[in-house]
């Protein structure tokens, strides 16, 4: 099969694709990254590597998830530490399927706390954690993007990535387990 092909199959691999193949090396070009450091994907694992120690440094642990079991699993690892979530994609949200433009933004920076210093933000959001990081930053948050790590996390294997990793190591990464998951898609409350 073609690539040009993969899109409607695959979309967010296809994407992710295109921007490290043709989007990133363009901004590159263009000295858009002069003086940044760019990262690959396996620094996720450095983070949850390191993730005691991050939450010990931290006087808070600020949660932008769908995986709502994840919360309670950290607030036992980490009891001295207060936590808060706020739900994102939410896939059974009724809006989901007729609204064409991001309803829920605004929904989740009226969620924002206004003071989010010395907080660890650990965010996973489909392709709105730049954002909601921008946002975190903007009030003092440490904010980090865990992509799809938060589903290691909640003990899902879910990206080839995920599979180059040592099984034994992947397992040690979850404090959930997937059957404690079922509240992924349902309404937050």
């Amino acid at each position: 099969m073609a690539k040009r092909f993969l899109f409607p199959k695959w979309p967010r691999g296809t994407y992710g694709d295109w921007r490290g193949r043709i989007y990133l090396p363009m901004f590159a070009r263009a000295g858009f990254f002069d003086g940044k450091v760019i990262a690959p994907n396996y620094l996720y694992y450095a983070v949850l590597n390191q993730l005691d120690e991050l939450a010990a440094a931290s006087n808070a642990i600020l949660l932008m998830t769908g995986y709502g079991a994840v919360q309670a699993a950290l607030q036992s690892r980490y009891p001295d530490k207060p936590m808060s979530l706020i739900r994102v994609g939410d896939r059974a949200d009724p809006r989901r399927t007729k609204s064409r433009s991001p309803y829920f933004l605004a929904e989740c920076f009226a969620a924002l706390p206004t003071d989010l210093t010395v907080t660890l933000c650990l965010v996973s959001g489909g392709p709105w954690p730049l954002m909601y990081c921008t946002w975190l930053k903007q009030r003092g948050g440490v904010a980090i993007d865990l992509g799809s790590d938060f589903d290691l996390l909640a003990g899902e294997v879910s990206r080839p990535t995920h599979r180059r990793v040592a099984t034994e190591k992947i397992a040690a990464y979850a404090v959930t387990s997937p059957t404690e998951q079922d509240d992924r898609g349902a309404p937050p409350g």
